[in-house]
């Protein structure tokens, strides 16, 4: 994208006095001293002005460093000084409107921010408010129909606020641009099961933090808030409780990382605080999320969060990983099977092993991966889900799914893999279709923490503290315990365990893996 150097804002533009504004939801601080950042685990200092944009460092935290994000982080006000010389510092040296700190997306976070800061009670000087009128009229020539997604509807957020908080000409062509196309991307970007398309639990936890951002700027300046946003709110709380596990905390299915949105927590207490409430009528024991393909599993003693979805929209797929039929399991509230995590968007090995098969508790066939993850946001051939189907008792859990993502190589495998959830077992049938011989690994990757003894080659014991379950590979095979990290965080990464049960087989063929919990 060619990014238009608009001019300077020289039109007159005051901001308006809001009748009341809701506190929103709040993030992990980015200050840690008057100008130095702590951000994505790497701390970075802004020295006189001349380090907003540095080409050395990575474009995610370059990108973060200019969305001004700590202005709506736990404990702002104990900073407010070490804000009001950032915004002064960052308007002075950062004139150059073809920097990175002027893309589309850096601009719309930052305006958002900059406008809720002054919503909870802080004033802005002229010197900020032309600033934010000069960011919204040149967001206004740069959005991001070429990228679309998040981005596309966080430039629409940042137009609403701009249009409804600034009082310019040009005030209100942004609300109405910027409302446009929210009300186009809402019917794209949320499935009928409350996900966000994207189907990454982050992502979809930002995205509904727009959605409740842009509700409470309407209530603010008493303006009716489009219909159709409150509607989506209910379901969008749900899922998002629903990819949670019993630690309140996202699971780890596509691109996920801690800290980098609110915590669900947070976004169901702001949802309340504006008077939206969540669904609390529906059957605890399965719940189907059968848009975005995640099914939710609750048992006394466990849950599991089971994936049988698409890696993303065919056209936006950059958040996928190749996960296909990977699932996260917990005992009471401490997680022990667990896809590992995102550490990095940068296009290195570490982004490319993250985004694989390998990393996830699923199957991986002739060590390829289940969808062609390549670069760090592309995504070539893809499995597809097939044969979808749940069975459901008084007793037990069916779920069931084929994918084609294998179909590509020699024999043209199909992986069929069935769950029979029980009261204390878990029975996973792992079935292929196809021909000739080939290398099967089912792999299980853990929590960190777990203590896991080997009890024989086809049999593990895991524990932590009172909780235990056991790993049992029926029929042929040679199992093997590596030692691997899991990435909570970006930057961050924890040592832990891999659990590989491994075979050369003729297709077609069946693997049974049971998990026993006591």
């Amino acid at each position: 994208m060619n990014i238009k150097k608009t001019t300077s804002y020289i039109h007159q533009s005051y901001v308006k006095i809001p009748f009341y504004w809701t506190k929103p939801a709040l993030i992990e601080a980015r200050l840690i001293y008057e100008n130095t950042f702590r951000i994505l685990n790497t701390t970075y200092k802004i020295d006189s002005g001349k380090k907003w944009h540095n080409s050395k460092i990575p474009k995610l935290l370059l990108y973060n460093i200019h969305y001004f994000d700590d202005l709506i982080s736990f404990n702002y006000k104990s900073r407010e000084k070490w804000h009001y010389a950032l915004l002064d510092d960052w308007i002075i040296n950062n004139t150059d409107m073809s920097l990175p700190g002027w893309d589309p997306y850096p601009v719309s976070r930052r305006i958002v921010n900059i406008l809720k800061w002054y919503l909870v009670g802080n004033k802005l000087k002229d010197l900020h408010v032309k600033s934010l009128a000069s960011q919204a009229n040149h967001l206004f020539n740069n959005l991001e129909y070429h990228i679309l997604g998040n981005h596309l509807f966080a430039n629409a957020k940042a137009l609403i606020f701009s249009g409804i908080c600034i009082s310019t000409k040009d005030s209100q062509i942004w609300y109405e641009k910027g409302l446009k196309i929210v009300n186009e991307q809402i019917k794209e970007q949320v499935l009928d099961d409350g996900a966000n398309f994207e189907l990454s639990p982050m992502y979809h936890s930002l995205f509904l933090e727009d959605i409740l951002d842009i509700v409470n700027i309407h209530f603010a300046f008493k303006i009716n808030a489009p219909a159709n946003l409150l509607s989506k709110i209910p379901d969008m709380l749900f899922w998002l409780e629903q990819m949670c596990h019993p630690d309140k905390n996202l699971s780890y299915f596509n691109d996920v990382a801690n800290k980098i949105a609110p915590s669900p927590i947070e976004l169901i207490k702001y949802a309340n605080r504006l008077g939206i409430n969540r669904k609390t009528n529906f059957e605890k024991k399965f719940i189907d999320l059968e848009q975005s393909g995640y099914s939710k599993v609750n048992f006394k003693d466990y849950s599991a969060i089971i994936d049988r979805s698409p890696i993303g929209p065919d056209y936006l797929p950059g958040h996928g990983h190749a996960d296909t039929f990977s699932f996260e399991l917990s005992l009471g509230d401490k997680r022990f099977i667990v896809n590992n995590g995102t550490y990095t968007y940068e296009r290195n090995e570490k982004r490319h092993e993250l985004r694989s098969t390998k990393s996830h508790s699923t199957v991986v066939i002739d060590d390829e991966n289940s969808s062609e993850v390549w670069g760090s946001f592309r995504v070539a051939r893809r499995a597809r889900i097939i044969n979808r189907n749940n069975k459901i008792s008084k007793e037990n859990i069916i779920l069931e799914a084929s994918h084609d993502g294998y179909k590509r190589l020699t024999g043209k495998p199909i992986h069929a893999r069935k769950w029979e959830f029980k009261k204390n077992e878990i029975f996973i049938y792992d079935y292929f279709s196809g021909k000739g011989k080939h290398n099967l690994k089912i792999i299980f990757n853990f929590f960190p923490g777990l203590i896991i003894k080997k009890i024989s080659l086809k049999k593990y014991l895991l524990f932590y503290e009172e909780k235990k379950m056991k790993i049992i590979f029926h029929g042929q095979g040679n199992s093997v315990l590596l030692n691997s990290f899991y990435y909570p965080e970006f930057g961050v990464y924890k040592k832990s365990k891999k659990l590989i049960f491994e075979d050369e087989v003729f297709l077609p063929h069946t693997k049974i893996t049971q998990i026993s919990i006591d």
